[in-house]
């Protein structure tokens, strides 16, 4: 079994409809797994990040076809980091899925303020993947001792 993931972006500029000409040679983060595998991890992933993940079952004709002094002939694996080309011999299944992870609250203003409080409103941060948000912290400094003071709002409090 092979598993090849390609960021989205780069999978669709080089297979999309607007591609022109040879097929391009796409470059991948490869992993190659055992026949009876139910399981691989990937690393070297980017948070945030759309992607293209492909398994492909390798079989001994894809090889056998190959012409002589092929260099995955004669190995009998497929090339690391590289995307193979669709072929009969390498039935495949292919997902996309975006990695994990959490942009910054944005829009940050101040709604009011008196002498004693400031009150303040943002837009949410957006998660991406399994990443949820539990929290959002508030960090000021106070300018008459200089002090460094934290507040917690929850989800709960936020809603």
């Amino acid at each position: 079994m092979r598993v090849d993931v390609v960021a989205r972006s780069l999978y669709v500029a080089a297979t999309g409809a607007e591609h022109r000409g040879p097929p391009a040679v796409i470059e991948s983060i490869s992993c190659d797994a055992p026949a009876d595998a139910t399981s691989a991890v990937i690393r070297g992933l980017a948070d945030k990040t759309d992607y293209v993940l492909t398994v492909r079952a390798v079989t001994a004709a894809y090889f056998d076809l190959l012409p002589d002094g092929h260099a995955a002939k004669r190995d009998r694996r497929l090339s690391a980091g590289r995307l193979p080309t669709d072929d009969a011999w390498l039935p495949a299944a292919t997902v996309h899925f975006t990695t994990a992870g959490t942009d910054r609250a944005g829009d940050v203003r101040v709604t009011g303020a008196a002498a004693d409080s400031v009150s303040l409103a943002w837009t949410a941060p957006r998660t991406y993947g399994t990443d949820q948000l539990h929290a959002v912290v508030v960090r000021w400094v106070s300018f008459d001792t200089r002090s460094f003071h934290t507040v917690l709002f929850t989800a709960r409090e936020l809603n």
